[in-house]
């Protein structure tokens, strides 16, 4: 048999044999564009895949279109009103009427499919800054410094609902989630929380939110509301109650900064600024988690997460803060390929001769020249035995609870002790000799 088809065949006969264990960590994929690829800049502060299938990334220097095929950067050019008002994009959003939104430090355009370009909103011959936004009935509603807006698809012009009088109360307005039919709550990150009424268009700020810095806010599909505390990691109310606080000391937390969440299939995917994505189960609140890990280079590539982006298909983005953007796409198989001795996240050899597993699910690995490796379906890592290092390990059986025998090839039998990696020669004796 091919070497190379012998090596997938026994790698799915793992997968099949170990699914039990294996399916507590699913397997992911990443894509990953960064600078590398076109990306104008390597944080990446916003995600949007349009009706059209493009995906627009938003960078704090410039916007990027991906058409699957190749980058396209788009960027301010001084004196030219047709470009984007500023390279620093705070949001991209698609409305109802497939309207492409691009705000940006300097001001909030639309995108002219057409012409490819853009045409920047003002007010009183002035740009408009906008730093959230959410798609509501007959329009979108728009928030800045101390004001709200909305775009009334109607009128296509810009209505304002809330304006501040008092410049002290000019609070930019982070994010913008649905509450109820009527309340809105707005996150200030530095001023608080608030909640702003679409019926009487009153804003008030939630008093029992006391902490300074308020990094996300977020409400599930069980009504919870969720809300991260910068440096306190995550907090959790239901009916006005605290339920649970999550923190990196308390919890599996890898991180107790957040940038981030969404939710996927029934979990809150977590972006944390320096231990990747956590994933919540909203049904029991375990947690499993998606990190960089040091030596293995097909682990997720970045640790410091700032904007998670679930696109139409129900595939999760990730944009970071240093290595652009990440597409994670769960898949059904993982593949293993030869790394240099000891290292934890792949074989010792590449070709396989042979494999055993044990009754602990502890699968053994016989190479063709690497000896024996040991497998770990729980944590997906490897380990290496110095004492096989060079041997062509052709089958494994168990001898006893805790030995394995084995034969390698041009030198005999051999009994390999599961504990301490050691072998000794399997000595037959005939009898009948004496």
């Amino acid at each position: 048999m091919n070497k190379i088809l012998f090596k997938i065949y026994l790698l799915s006969f793992f997968i099949g044999i170990a699914q039990p264990i294996w399916s507590q960590s699913p397997y992911y994929y990443y894509k990953q564009l960064g600078i590398r690829e076109g990306l104008s800049q390597s944080k990446v502060q916003s995600v949007l895949n349009d009706h059209r299938g493009y995906l627009w990334i938003g960078t704090e220097a410039g916007l990027n279109c991906y058409d699957r095929d190749h980058l396209k950067q788009y960027l301010h050019q001084p004196g030219d009103e047709k470009t984007l008002p500023s390279n620093n994009i705070t949001f991209i959003a698609e409305d109802s009427l497939c309207n492409l939104w691009v705000a940006t430090m300097g001001g909030i355009c639309l995108y002219d499919r057409e012409n490819d370009n853009f045409r920047t909103l003002s007010n009183g011959g002035k740009p408009i800054y906008v730093a959230s936004y959410l798609l509501v009935e007959g329009g979108v509603l728009l928030s800045g410094s101390g004001a709200i807006y909305k775009y009334a698809y109607a009128t296509n012009k810009l209505e304002p609902l809330y304006y501040a009088q008092d410049p002290a109360y000019y609070t930019p307005f982070w994010q913008m989630i649905r509450f109820d039919d009527e309340n809105i709550l707005l996150n200030s990150r530095w001023h608080g929380i608030y909640s702003f009424n679409m019926r009487t268009y009153e804003l008030k700020k939630i008093e029992s939110f006391t902490e300074k810095n308020y990094t996300c806010i977020y409400l599930d599909s069980y009504h919870r509301l969720w809300v991260s505390v910068y440096g306190s990691g995550l907090y959790c109310y239901q009916d006005d109650k605290q339920i649970k606080h999550f923190t990196a000391s308390n919890s599996p937390l890898t991180y107790d900064v957040i940038h981030d969440i969404t939710e996927r299939e029934n979990k809150l995917w977590v972006a944390t600024d320096g231990g990747g994505i956590n994933i919540i189960s909203l049904d029991d609140f375990s947690f499993t988690n998606i990190q960089q890990k040091q030596d293995d280079v097909h682990s997720f590539p970045a640790n410091t997460i700032y904007r998670l982006y679930l696109d139409p298909a129900n595939n999760m983005w990730a944009g970071s803060i240093r290595r652009g953007l990440v597409g994670i796409k769960g898949v059904y198989a993982c593949s293993y390929q030869n790394v240099p001795f000891g290292n934890l996240y792949g074989l010792s050899n590449q070709t396989i001769n042979s494999f055993f597993q044990d009754d602990d699910g502890m699968i053994w690995v016989g190479t063709d020249g690497g000896g024996i490796n040991r497998f770990d379906p729980a944590s997906g890592t490897f380990q290496h035995y110095p004492a096989t290092k060079y041997e062509k390990v052709v089958s494994i059986v168990e001898y006893t609870p805790d030995e394995l025998l084995f034969f390698s090839f041009n030198k005999g039998l051999f009994i390999f002790h599961k504990q301490t990696g050691q072998i000794r020669p399997f000595v037959l004796i005939d009898k009948n000799h004496y």
